[in-house]
């Protein structure tokens, strides 16, 4: 099995978590951490202790492509292929890592995380009468 990170603004990640308890169920092997009340030294802090929690192999997700917890993530990972970045996570994403990650090796579950929530986001119309 491929373990998980989620690190979010705010209480994003910990909602997250909780979101997927209720619908999926086991959502083990996973963790958030908020850069809530965090520096940039705490939040690196605190993400390093996650990311080395991960072992040698597992998917990061952060929210924001850019932000305080995607870069402080991406420094995480330098020199460590077996860690995956995914900025952009939704719930979508998050349902697909629980359903997959004990059956695909990390590049083919990341490839389907990542088409999995660009595919979730759409515009919806109700319909014609």
């Amino acid at each position: 099995m491929i373990p998980a990170l989620i690190v979010c603004h705010g209480n994003l990640g910990e909602a997250y978590l909780e979101a997927l308890a209720g619908i999926y169920g086991d959502a083990s092997q996973m963790r958030a951490i908020s850069n809530t009340g965090l520096s940039a030294a705490a939040l690196a802090a605190a993400v390093a202790e996650g990311v080395d929690a991960l072992g040698e192999s597992g998917v990061i997700f952060t929210d924001y492509f850019g932000g305080s917890c995607a870069t402080a993530c991406l420094a995480q990972i330098v020199g460590r292929p077996g860690l995956h970045l995914i900025s952009g996570v939704n719930l979508p994403t998050l349902l697909y890592y629980l359903a997959h990650r004990h059956e695909l090796p990390a590049p083919a579950l990341v490839r389907g995380i990542i088409h999995r929530g660009q595919n979730a986001i759409r515009e919806l119309t109700p319909p014609s009468l």
